[in-house]
């Protein structure tokens, strides 16, 4: 028997996404850590030792270096970091394939969820009789393979777009985003099994195939769930999109029916949501993260926001790694209002597209909402970073989705080539370029927080890391330069003090050093690099005294900040008082894996008093 389009797409389709993505994103492997990446992965010794895999379900603070406060539950993001060291330690290229697979398979499932939608959601009601008793009886109910077709080339446009869309770069090349793409491949594979555990109940027909009973689909979309929920918190709203789910595409006959249905997503919320509170209280102490701002302010705010978010997935112009964003304190401000109106009319829109009679239409108008949602928590929950384009990862599956529908059903076709293909092509070849190009930038720091700056970015953060690039390549003239430019918007900012005193250290200007230094500490006088900083600061001008009083208060604040145990030996070791040089060097030792080079440069000065340690 001759197979249909559809036996053999699946396959076909990823093979494909797959081809493409990799050549999309080669150039972005080689690329370094960055921003948070120091905090998460390369400065965090946790993730060196598989052991403490087991320990991060329990010790959040796993997360992050040294058990810094993150506020964030996310083991499962803590596991594939310890697995990446142990494969390949912190060579950038494993971490980034990491983030490409589950890319890939995000697009991928994009392609599975709207075929699933599209072949599920047809309207065979006058059939659903005779295709019951065919899948009774084992044969094959017949197909439509005019609309089977069509319906693989929108989903396959739907995942070739989100696969190669620039607005997406994030997510691969800057690999703390994991717990973006992570969590999206989670929340796509337990919708994607919602789908498949709803395909057949109610009005709707029965489905052509079956690859477990119906319950396992259910089971199935639950676990997938719980892993996301593991992997970040935004996840918590898959329930609002399964209930929307149903009430625009599951018809219902009977009281029974709707009770039964809120019992379906009673397991959603007993087994993550309900717990994922619990654990907030257990180790923070609050059931919601601090806020902020003002639930007002944050809502003037993030309105601009979403629209931001709409237009750069429309026009991928200006994506940044640092966006330039304002907090508004009013209703009554041009951009707030427009953004309210332009968003109600997008609502207005999806409302209207809902009583089309065409599947694809309302297949577009739950999309349209789906925006909406899974940017809920970032939107009602103030954040310090407002915007993030990989925040936004989940929320670029709507434009996509509209995208494949669009050209498949908005576009007439040209007498020989189909106008849609032909626009299709030039979208991907768009695409994919503006990815290679985002790909290049992330490079290095100096290119990234370049092109943040020039595109508008006046964020302490964002002058902070440029200065640190330019020290990193002893450029020190440019970053003074930046540093002084940057104190007289941010005069009061602990970074730009502190960067500044380390290039006058570096520079030999010690006195100078020292203001800056001074400066930083009363910003920030819990800060022990500060007090490092000074010690380093009084060795070089030669007062070791000074220098130990600085490196002990460091300690007093950080006790186990190895670099400033092994300056301490090193003073002592020079001034004749090896018992406590030998003391602060097996301090180094023991904590060997917070910085093993320092470990090892210690365990050779222990030698010249081997005597006296044995």
């Amino acid at each position: 028997m001759k197979k249909s389009l559809q036996d053999y797409s699946s396959v076909i389709i990823l093979l494909i996404i797959t081809i493409i993505s990799g050549v999309v994103y080669f150039n972005s492997l080689p690329n370094p850590f960055h921003f948070d990446d120091e905090y998460y992965v390369t400065g965090n010794t946790y993730i060196r030792e598989l052991s403490n895999i087991k320990e991060a379900f329990l010790q959040p603070k796993m997360l992050v270096r040294y058990g810094w406060p993150s506020g964030h539950y996310r083991p499962l993001v803590f596991t594939s970091y310890a697995l990446n060291y142990y494969i390949g330690g912190l060579n950038p290229i494993g971490y980034h394939l990491v983030n490409l697979f589950f890319h890939v398979g995000s697009a991928f499932l994009l392609f599975l969820i709207v075929q699933a939608m599209l072949s599920s959601l047809d309207c065979h009601c006058e059939r659903s009789e005779a295709i019951s008793n065919q899948i009774a009886s084992g044969t094959s109910p017949p197909r439509n393979d005019a609309a089977g077709r069509t319906n693989v080339i929108i989903a396959f446009t739907s995942a070739l777009v989100f696969a190669v869309h620039p607005f997406n770069s994030e997510v691969v090349n800057y690999i703390t985003a994991r717990s973006s793409v992570m969590s999206s491949f989670f929340y796509l594979l337990a919708f994607y099994y919602w789908i498949r555990f709803r395909e057949g109940r109610g009005s709707q027909a029965p489905p052509t195939y079956y690859l477990l009973p119906t319950t396992y689909f259910y089971i199935a979309s639950l676990l997938f769930f719980l892993l996301g929920m593991l992997t970040k918190e935004v996840v918590i709203t898959l329930p609002v999109v399964l209930f929307l789910y149903d009430l625009y595409f599951v018809s219902l006959k009977g009281r029974d029916q709707y009770i039964k249905r809120l019992i379906a997503y009673l397991p959603f919320v007993l087994a993550a949501t309900v717990p994922y509170f619990i654990l907030r209280l257990f180790f923070w102490g609050t059931f919601l993260p601090r806020f902020q701002r003002s639930i007002l302010i944050q809502l003037y705010t993030e309105m601009p926001v979403l629209i931001k978010y709409l237009r750069l997935l429309v026009f991928p112009v200006g994506l940044s790694v640092d966006h330039n964003t304002r907090i508004y304190g009013t209703f009554f401000a041009l951009p707030v209002i427009a953004s309210y109106i332009l968003l109600i009319s997008i609502l207005l829109l999806a409302l209207w597209l809902y009583t089309r009679k065409s599947t694809e239409w309302r297949i577009l108008s739950f999309f349209i909402i789906w925006f909406f949602v899974v940017l809920m928590p970032t939107t009602i929950f103030p954040l310090n970073t407002i915007l993030q384009e990989n925040r936004g990862y989940l929320a670029a599956v709507s434009f996509a989705v509209s995208a494949g529908i669009l050209l498949a059903k908005g576009l007439p076709a040209l007498p020989g080539i189909r106008l849609r293909t032909a626009i299709l092509c030039l979208i991907i070849v768009i695409y994919s370029g503006g990815t290679v190009y985002r790909n290049s930038l992330w490079k290095d720091d100096l290119s990234l927080w370049t092109d943040a700056i020039a595109k508008g970015s006046k964020s302490v953060m964002a002058y902070t890391h440029l200065a640190k690039a330019y020290i990193s390549r002893k450029e020190y003239d440019k970053s003074e330069e930046l540093l002084k430019k940057t104190l007289k918007l941010y005069p009061y900012d602990f970074y730009t003090h502190y960067n500044l005193s380390w290039v006058y250290y570096k520079t030999n200007r010690y006195e100078e050093a020292l203001k800056e230094a001074e400066a930083a500490l009363k910003s920030l006088p819990s800060s022990y690099a500060a007090y490092f900083n000074m010690g380093l600061i009084y060795y070089a001008m030669g007062n070791s005294d000074m220098a130990v009083k600085n490196y002990k208060k460091a300690l007093e604040l950080h006790p186990e900040y190895v670099e400033a145990y092994f300056n301490l030996g090193v003073i002592y070791e020079m001034s004749g008082q090896s018992d406590m040089a030998i003391a602060h060097y097996l301090q180094v030792v023991k904590n060997e894996r917070l910085n093993p080079s320092l470990a090892r440069a210690a365990t050779q000065r222990l030698k010249r008093h081997k005597d006296k340690v044995q």
